[in-house]
């Protein structure tokens, strides 16, 4: 019979309660309604995408990316780089700066970063490189943002933000400063959205508009007033015609929201706000968004992070992507802190080198190394009564080794089993997936013993496309034993 596999990482507090984890996995609605496995299981799980360096900037870590106009732009180290479709870059500017993240945005005819204390300008016709081009007119900004031609700059531990000059980030006006009105809690972000300028403050959140007044152009859109404030500036990202956000306010923090009509909506589940909570401070969380094949990413990470948690708008639902550290043999948070869409190519910027990943769906190693895909099912349990396990198997794409030599030309999935929901585990046994070209090849296990409450977990380590499309068991009850 046909057992429920396939689902999202749902780790809950207990493991007792729920066990499951989708690590370098994401789900995918079989659409067509008639599909294979269906209606029992509407889901398949798809192999998350492999990456190769794309280039090596000289200094790290990547700090910031950005594209305009058909350019991409990376600040790493102390360095601003424009990066070419071929992979070359050519360094443009030094920063005051080294570490952390920066803000980037620009107004079509500027490239405006920021890093805290500093402000640098980059002329985008004539790469002209200009550090604090406003001098003490800069006030200081973590993250910038961009609404009918001008920059916003939040001021750091203030509940005032100001503009630069119109289509002009060298030009700012200590009288262009406006404030966070409707409570008093510090702006930790600004972000334009449908050209609505939010101002997402500790605990409270307010979204302001280009009123047109020659005193100051903007003003905040009057009746609304969002209880939700941010506890990360740059987990603010746009997606799904939505914002989504690391969120906070006076009664906590550690939800993930997504804002509709002015109402932000929970999308965190208990068991990802449990992980997040293990991270202690909120302030260096970060996320980028990327879209891929109809699936919206919003990918959540953070400096201790043992996993990378990644929202997927298409289905609603959560799962993991780690990477494998050669150096230690452990899995550790996913690489990439930045992405960029940028001639037809997702890029991703390095968290600790200055590597900038291709990411692609057809690539199935992490730079080299294993990319680690685990699937934990959820329990199996029959009101806690023994059942006798005859036969597993896991209904999969077969025949997908590689062609040459070395490691996935008969690539294997490994299969562990808990009988104490999830606490300890079995050994590891082998299955083929197949090598190239084998498609009647069957990953399947038999004479597994009972148990009064399984779950079954498998690993694929070999860089091969991996799509599970469910899981079926042979077993039978055992005796009422009271």
């Amino acid at each position: 019979m046909q057992i429920p596999f396939i689902g999202p990482s749902y780790t809950a507090r207990s493991a007792d309660i729920d066990a499951q984890r989708s690590v370098n996995l994401y789900t995918e609605l079989k659409e067509s309604g008639d599909a294979k496995g269906e209606p029992q299981e509407k889901y398949s799980l798809i192999g998350t995408p492999g990456y190769t360096v794309f280039c090596q900037l000289p200094t790290a870590p990547v700090r910031g990316t950005w594209v305009t106009q058909e350019r991409m732009f990376a600040v790493a180290g102390n360095k601003l780089y424009e990066v070419f479709s071929n992979g070359t870059f050519n360094a443009l500017g030094t920063l005051l700066t080294s570490n952390y993240y920066v803000g980037i945005s620009d107004n079509g005819l500027q490239l405006c970063i920021v890093d805290g204390p500093n402000q640098y300008i980059l002329t985008l016709s004539s790469n002209a490189f200009a550090v604090n081009p406003s001098g003490s007119q800069f006030n200081g900004a973590n993250v910038v943002t961009f609404i009918d031609g001008y920059f916003v700059f939040p001021k750091p531990f203030t509940n005032k933000f100001y503009l630069s000059g119109l289509f002009d980030g060298t030009s700012l006006n200590g009288l262009d400063v406006g404030t966070k009105e409707g409570a008093s809690d510090r702006i930790v972000a600004a972000i334009n959205d449908h050209r609505q300028l939010y101002l997402l403050g500790e605990v409270t959140t307010e979204p302001w508009y280009d009123a047109g007044t020659a005193s100051f152009p903007l003003a905040p859109i009057q009746g609304i007033f969002i209880e939700t404030g941010c506890a990360g500036a740059f987990t603010v990202v746009k997606q799904d015609n939505s914002l989504i956000w690391l969120g906070q306010d006076s009664k906590g923090q550690g939800i993930v929201y997504s804002i509709q009509g002015f109402t932000p909506t929970r999308i965190s589940t208990h068991a990802i706000e449990k992980i997040i909570k293990s991270w202690g401070d909120l302030d260096s969380a970060i996320a980028y968004s990327y879209q891929e094949e109809g699936h919206s990413f919003y990918v959540l990470n953070h400096p201790q992070a043992e996993t990378t948690l990644v929202y997927d708008s298409a289905t609603s639902q959560w799962h993991e992507r780690q990477a494998y550290s050669h150096a230690t043999g452990l899995l550790t948070r996913h690489r990439a802190n930045f992405s960029v869409n940028f001639a037809n190519m997702h890029i991703l910027g390095d968290w600790q080198t200055g590597v900038l990943y291709l990411s692609s769906l057809d690539t199935y190693s992490d730079a080299g190394q294993p990319l680690v895909r685990k699937r934990r099912a959820p329990h199996i349990s029959n009101d806690l009564q023994r059942i006798f396990y005859s036969y597993f198997q896991v209904d999969m794409e077969t025949g997908v080794g590689i062609d040459g030599s070395g490691q996935g030309v008969a690539p294997v999935m490994t299969m562990r089993y808990s009988n104490d929901g999830g606490h300890t585990w079995s050994q590891d046994r082998t299955k083929s997936m197949g090598a190239i070209g084998v498609h009647k090849a069957r990953a399947y296990w038999n004479k597994l013993g009972y148990g009064r409450d399984r779950v079954f977990e498998i690993e694929i380590s070999d860089p091969v496309k991996v799509v599970l499309i469910d899981a079926k068991i042979r077993a039978a009850a055992g005796k009422a034993d009271g």
